[in-house]
């Protein structure tokens, strides 16, 4: 497995927001201004899959035009884009693709769907994403219904990703036994929607085998985690399960 860091910050910092791209072709999370990046690194018609978090803008915007540019371009294409994503993902882009095209091309929205094929996932059900079998977990992020992502490969768990979320048991599911795991590292004191320090340390003392990356990270943490050398990721970072 290659994860790509796309990005490890949230929208009000100059760092890119929170985004990976795995083995090329499965893109989690997909925040506004993510696909420009994404374009500079990978073959973007190579993309077969997408998973969503939660419908916060800084974390699924950009499908709009990841999904617009299949359509328009990739007319040789075989397969749909597969997106994975919490109820009301299939409504949230249909609205975004309504406001970003212009009234000529509103035709485009019945071609739009046809290159998309729309999954919404549920607490504790396992998906087919590639090669991986990939375990949804319903984490607790205010309002909006957020889940994490455990990927496994022939039964092993190689990653785990928390998504926003404050400390709740599905966060140690998710972590639980991954080789590496992303988790929310947002504030350095308590939250009510996000992970703090005091939570990163226990999920790291809970889980000695698992190497923990703090991501999702503001100016604050950031400078922590790396004077602290807490597993400091840079946007770009490979790393390799």
């Amino acid at each position: 497995m290659e994860i790509c860091v796309m990005g490890t910050s949230c929208t009000w910092f100059a760092r890119e927001n929170t985004s990976f791209v795995i083995d090329k072709n499965i893109i989690l999370d997909l925040p506004e201004g993510t696909y420009k990046n994404i374009v500079k690194k990978f073959d973007i018609y190579k993309m077969d899959y997408v998973l969503i978090s939660h419908l916060h803008i800084d974390h699924f915007f950009d499908i709009h035009i990841l999904a617009t540019q299949i359509m328009r371009y990739d007319k040789n294409r075989k397969t749909k884009l597969k997106v994975f994503g919490p109820k009301g993902t299939a409504e949230k882009l249909i609205e975004i693709n309504k406001l970003m095209l212009s009234a000529k091309d509103q035709t485009e929205i019945k071609n739009y769907l046809k290159v998309i094929d729309f999954i919404e996932i549920e607490d504790g059900v396992t998906y087919k994403v590639g090669k991986y079998q990939v375990k949804a977990y319903k984490v607790e992020h205010g309002i909006a219904e957020t889940f994490g992502f455990s990927f496994f490969e022939n039964g092993k768990k190689l990653a785990g990703f928390t998504a926003d979320t404050v400390y709740c048991n599905n966060v140690q599911n998710i972590v639980e036994d991954a080789k590496v795991a992303f988790v929310d590292f947002t504030t350095i004191d308590k939250h009510i929607a996000h992970m703090s320090k005091d939570d990163y340390f226990k999920i790291v003392q809970d889980n000695k085998n698992t190497k923990v990356y703090p991501v999702h990270t503001c100016d604050a943490t950031q400078e922590y985690i790396e004077k602290n050398n807490l597993n400091p990721l840079n946007d770009g970072d490979i790393i390799i399960v």
